[in-house]
């Protein structure tokens, strides 16, 4: 990965110089570009080096170029946190993130579970712009109202896709959920999906923002789902796929969400599972 790392950045810094623009690595997965009239800005490479991972080399340019262009795009037009909240609330979205770290202490956010957060967001055309505890703090609302609002307008935007699969052998049913930008959110809503339930509720993974997979819960065979599937699956695409979220396998009960199976790599192709203790203590009550 640091190999195609240095690659996008290079291809970033030339992209940029074609637009009239000066540009320079600042760190490592870090350009700054600066634009005559826009002044200067910090593109962070991680997601875009992600996706030139999973597309040919002879795609990434072009990858580059409208990475770069819908940043620019961005730039020129008015900013979204100087319009009112009443042209803002049509777009108020939300979806899940994994912990954050301190450089997004400002954003509007909850805890979920460990290693997961919600957050509220603005669906712009073509970037998603986290809501920040000053642009709350001049809106005629509360952190609830946002939340309610945001978790309506997410829902109305339709459920996910259910995909059914029953491989590898001799493991019960599990479920892909796809659908647009907001997919990790309905992994708080999967009692919306009778399917996904069982008596003890359901197991899910949301390794990163276009990957979302549960299982129903209802016994101890849920254990060879985690085992063969969510686990690896989870790793794999935590480790690999744009906008990471949790390495972890979770519970979600009568709309609780509560860690399941903490999920770690060990050596080439090892896996380290390590059940909680609460959902253990779930099987003796089944």
């Amino acid at each position: 990965m640091r190999d195609i790392r240095r690659q996008i950045e290079e291809l970033f810094c030339a992209a940029a110089d074609l637009r009239g623009c000066t540009a320079q690595v600042v760190a490592d997965g870090a350009v700054r570009v600066t634009r005559p009239m826009f002044g200067s800005r910090v593109y962070y490479m991680e997601n875009l080096v992600r996706k030139a991972a999973a597309v040919p080399p002879a795609d990434w340019a072009a990858l580059v170029a409208d990475h770069l262009g819908t940043g620019m795009v961005d730039d020129e037009v008015e900013p979204l946190t100087s319009k009112p909240f009443a042209e803002l609330r049509a777009l108020v979205r939300t979806r899940l993130y994994p912990e954050s770290d301190p450089a997004d202490s400002d954003c509007v956010r909850r805890p979920i579970a460990f290693g997961l957060e919600q957050r509220v967001v603005l669906d712009a055309v073509h970037v998603i712009y986290p809501i920040t505890q000053d642009m709350l703090a001049g809106w005629p609302v509360d952190a609830a109202d946002v939340f309610a609002l945001a978790e309506a307008g997410t829902r109305a935007d339709g459920p996910v896709r259910l995909t059914a699969a029953d491989f590898p052998a001799g493991v019960p049913p599990w479920f892909l959920l796809s659908g647009g930008d907001y997919t990790s959110a309905h992994a708080l809503w999967l009692g919306d999906y009778p399917e996904l339930t069982g008596r003890a509720g359901a197991v899910f993974a949301v390794p990163a923002e276009s990957s979302l997979y549960a299982a129903p819960f209802d016994g101890v065979d849920v254990l060879d789902v985690i085992s063969f599937v969510l686990g690896p699956l989870t790793l794999r695409h935590f480790e690999q796929d744009p906008w990471p979220t949790s390495p972890h396998v979770y519970r979600w009960h009568e709309g609780r969400i509560t860690p399941a199976v903490y999920v770690a790599g060990s050596g080439e192709n090892g896996l380290i599972l390590r059940p909680t203790d609460e959902f253990l203590a779930v099987f003796d009550e089944l």
